[in-house]
């Protein structure tokens, strides 16, 4: 079945009578998500798994360079997203730190070679910020060596994270995801 025939059964489905009580609005926000998914023009995948399961490691192993900070303990304290673009985008190898609060507008900032700065904006170990409390999200844009196509590869604070609504936060990415990949301990 093609993207536009799902569409269009999407639309049927919507027009349905539900008699299930207490559902409808379920229903409806789910084929709003599936609907939203097939009219993306990039993928999505989260990386999910506890703290210190090698969340940002794999990741940095898909980049084809260390790039996001990584450590035996907790290190990913908010949503990262890493965007896959050409080396020629003047977006290469800059980051948008998007903060929770209005007062903050967002900034960019160039990291070049210089990967370090991004410990004050993705971690626990910030000495600048409480990244877990001040900063809503991150994007990361940069050239992944092994990859094609638009896709955008999310880290995510690990489902037992210590701050308060981090496995809200990454639930939520894996809802809107259109694939996941679980990371486990090898303990």
């Amino acid at each position: 079945m093609g993207r536009n025939q799902l569409l269009d059964l999407i639309h049927r489905v919507r027009e349905l009578k539900f008699d299930v009580v207490g559902k409808q609005e379920q229903y409806s926000s789910t084929l709003n998500d599936i609907e939203d998914s097939l009219n993306d023009e990039e993928i999505r995948v989260t990386v999910i798994g506890e703290f210190s399961a090698g969340k940002s490691t794999f990741l940095n192993a898909i980049i084809g360079r260390d790039l996001l900070p990584h450590a035996r303990t907790e290190t990913t304290a908010t949503i990262t997203y890493i965007h896959h673009v050409a080396i020629t985008d003047t977006r290469c190898n800059k980051i948008c730190v998007n903060f929770y609060s209005a007062e903050n507008d967002p900034i960019e900032l160039d990291f070049g070679t210089n990967t370090a700065v991004l410990k004050d904006y993705l971690t626990t170990e910030s000495e600048i910020h409480d990244v877990a409390k001040e900063i809503a999200s991150v994007h990361v844009y940069c050239h992944l060596q092994y990859v094609e196509g638009n896709v955008t590869l999310i880290d995510t604070p690990g489902l037992n994270g210590m701050a308060e609504g981090h496995r809200m936060l990454t639930m939520q990415e894996i809802r809107k995801a259109h694939a996941s990949i679980c990371l486990f301990h090898i303990r």
